[in-house]
């Protein structure tokens, strides 16, 4: 991965913990700055299945979409506790053009505790 995808990733990450931090306040809830250990789990381990996945050749006839949706830094991560579990659920990013794609994502449910992904499912 390069230094450029991982900066960008990082600055996703940071964005995604001041909404969530944003969102609880807004919604009245008393926000937990605590670091939790079991959200970063959970999304490193969606993040390293998704990127395997997107590495694989990607059938388009349009090279632009190819290369796209071949890059992590292509997508959108939302992170979320439900329960004992952690949702990671990922999305594309528009293109440069700014056409917005359908399809193309991925749902994880992840075990907290252990880390394991319980649920896999591919956006169409």
């Amino acid at each position: 991965m390069s230094a450029d995808n991982t900066l960008g990733i990082m600055k996703k990450i940071i964005l995604l913990a001041a909404f969530v931090s944003f969102s609880a306040l807004s919604l009245g809830a008393k926000a937990d700055t605590r670091p939790s250990t079991e959200l970063t789990s959970a999304f490193n381990v969606a993040v390293e299945h998704f990127k395997a996945l997107i590495q694989r050749p990607y059938q388009n006839d349009d090279p632009e979409m190819a290369r796209h949706m071949a890059q992590l830094s292509s997508y959108h991560f939302t992170v979320w506790r439900e329960q004992s579990n952690v949702i990671v659920e990922v999305g594309p990013l528009p293109l440069k053009d700014g056409s917005t794609l359908r399809g193309g994502g991925a749902r994880y449910v992840v075990d907290s505790a252990s880390g394991k992904i319980l649920q896999f499912q591919l956006k169409k």
